[in-house]
C-alpha cells in the first residue's frame, strides 16, 4: 500500500447536534437507574445461586 493512500486517522472535533445533546442528557439521567437495575439483578441471581447450592448440598446429604 502506498503511504500516500493512507487515510488521515487524526482526531477531529465532533460537531454537537441537538440529537447528541438530548442523548447525553437522557443517558446521564438514566445511568443511575440502569446501574441500580444491574446491581439488583446480580444480587437476585446470587441469591438464587446460593439457594441452589444449599439445595444440592442437602440433597447429597439425604442421598447418602
Amino acid at each position: 500500500m502506498n503511504p500516500n493512500q493512507l487515510k488521515d486517522n487524526s482526531l477531529k472535533p465532533i460537531a454537537t447536534t441537538a440529537k447528541n445533546k438530548i442523548w447525553t442528557v437522557f443517558f446521564a439521567i438514566l445511568y443511575p437507574i440502569i446501574t441500580i437495575f444491574g446491581l439488583l439483578f446480580t444480587g437476585i441471581v446470587a441469591i438464587f445461586s446460593a439457594i441452589s447450592r444449599v439445595c444440592v448440598f442437602l440433597l447429597r446429604l439425604i442421598k447418602k
